[in-house]
């Protein structure tokens, strides 16, 4: 099962959403604990949960999420990978000063990126609605660097591990849309995703006998649609 995330608000409805933000899922996908009873922090007022994904994922789903790689990017010398998570960190050390934000900047790097992690309390404002700001500010982080250095920037960015729990959820609708549009024989078009998203359901779905996938749409509507064969 996925680790919990811990969010609170002023009621507990909105410490929910805050959570749900943070794990990117619906509130049919997760466990929910209220703390504010707990912790005495209902007589200030405040609320907070803990809220956890329902892990129904099955064996082939957990081996296919264990063998899930990144998309892949072209070699880059660890010299420059190194100096462009660096500049990442300090770009968002100041932008998170600059917001007022509690929160830590830890980089690392890879072969092929530099890894660049948020991690610090209620930070699902910084995700957003299905991650659409965290991509936003990826690209904001990877413009930035690539100014700074005048090259262009390998970056992913996560915050909290949101990735790695909306990777397996994404994986995991991809096979039961796919199976229920085998079942239909009808095409099944999938919400709007990020391009990352996309490639995430299209790579899920490659080993998935009697379907085939493909992107449409143009801008924020992009999607993929799953259609049998």
């Amino acid at each position: 099962m996925s680790e919990p995330v811990v969010a609170s608000g002023r009621t507990v409805e909105e410490a929910i959403d805050r959570a749900l933000e943070m794990l990117g899922a619906t509130d049919d996908e997760v466990e929910v604990q209220i703390l504010s009873e707990e912790s005495g922090l209902q007589e200030r007022g405040e609320a907070k949960v803990r809220v956890r994904l329902r892990d129904e994922r099955t064996e082939e789903d957990l081996a296919l999420a264990r063998e899930a790689v990144e998309e892949p990017e072209p070699t880059v010398a660890a010299e420059d990978l190194l100096a462009q998570a660096e500049a990442a960190e300090d770009f968002l050390d100041g932008l998170l000063d600059a917001m007022d934000l509690d929160a830590d900047v830890s980089a690392t790097t890879t072969p092929r990126a530099a890894q660049v992690e948020l991690t610090g309390p209620e930070l699902g404002l910084l995700i957003g609605r299905r991650g659409s700001t965290l991509e936003a500010l990826q690209e904001v982080t990877r413009a930035a660097v690539q100014r700074q250095l005048g090259q262009r920037a390998w970056i992913n960015l996560d915050i909290e591990g949101y990735r790695a729990r909306r990777r397996v959820l994404v994986e995991r609708r991809a096979r039961s849309s796919a199976a229920k549009a085998k079942k239909s024989g009808r095409p099944l078009a999938l919400e709007p995703m990020s391009a990352y998203e996309r490639k995430i359901v299209h790579d899920s779905l490659a080993d998935f006998r009697g379907v085939r996938t493909s992107s449409e749409g143009e801008g924020l509507d992009r999607h993929v649609v799953i259609s049998p064969t």
